[in-house]
């Protein structure tokens, strides 16, 4: 009796993970599609723009509409090639181009390239770059991308002002990256889900934000894969924490 008892709740369990992986996969395929009709959407616009008879004579415009369709081209790339690169990272059919890598100029570079999207919403960003030994052996493309994907995550789930803190330090045989944010936070319940492929935290009436919810995934296994670790330490309404330790040279 135990045993069917145990076999029943089995399969109830595995039948109710598999209902909210099918939930998850839809949401992230229509969340592809609407990233990938906007930009498809655009480049129509651009080429009907070039197109007119009153515009192709315009070297300026056509210059323009070229660049908005090159700009869009490298999106759409820039997303298949996340995708593809989970694929690669979950099947452990990757090499990765491991050299010196100085985390210090790594984190200055997406400082700097999320600088735009801080002025926009009128927010802060400081660095704190204490760590004494800042050299680790990685893979430099994909060092900066989970950099990035933190350092967006932070900007994207803050409903008001941002402000948010990057900081470095160096333990004993890891240099310990810091990102804290000012953001709604994550309640317990979804901390032990966010690094799940499409999970995506419930934000209530924030509607605008955006994404795969491959993001944190991506950051765990590329993290994991450089045998670095990841924690992340949250309350709802006062922002998050995400610290990331690496190997030092």
């Amino acid at each position: 009796v135990a045993i069917i008892i145990f076999c029943f709740v089995y399969i109830v369990r595995t039948i109710l993970r598999q209902k909210e992986f099918a939930g998850r996969l839809s949401d992230f395929i229509n969340n592809m599609t609407h990233e990938f009709k906007t930009p498809i959407s655009t480049i129509s616009l651009a080429s009907e723009a070039i197109a007119r008879p009153e515009n192709s004579r315009s070297q300026p415009k056509v210059k323009r509409y070229n660049g908005m369709i090159a700009d869009e081209n490298n999106r759409m790339k820039k997303q298949v090639e996340k995708i593809l690169q989970m694929s690669a990272l979950e099947e452990g059919d990757y090499e990765l181009n491991l050299v010196p890598v100085d985390v210090h100029k790594v984190i200055t570079k997406a400082v700097e390239s999320i600088s735009l999207q801080m002025t926009a919403r009128k927010g802060s960003i400081t660095t704190t770059l204490g760590a004494s030994r800042s050299t680790i052996h990685a893979d430099a493309v994909h060092l900066e991308n989970i950099i990035h994907n933190v350092l967006d995550n932070a900007v994207k789930y803050t409903r008001d002002t941002p402000k948010i803190v990057v900081s470095t330090a160096s333990g004993t045989d890891r240099l310990i990256i810091r990102v804290q944010d000012n953001g709604i936070g994550i309640a317990d319940e979804h901390l032990e889900k966010v690094f799940e492929k499409y999970y995506r935290v419930p934000t209530g009436n924030l509607h605008d934000v955006k994404g795969f919810g491959l993001g944190l995934s991506y950051v765990k296994l590329v993290t994991e894969a450089h045998h670095g670790t990841i924690t992340i330490q949250s309350l709802p309404g006062a922002g998050t924490t995400v610290e990331l330790r690496f190997p030092l040279s």
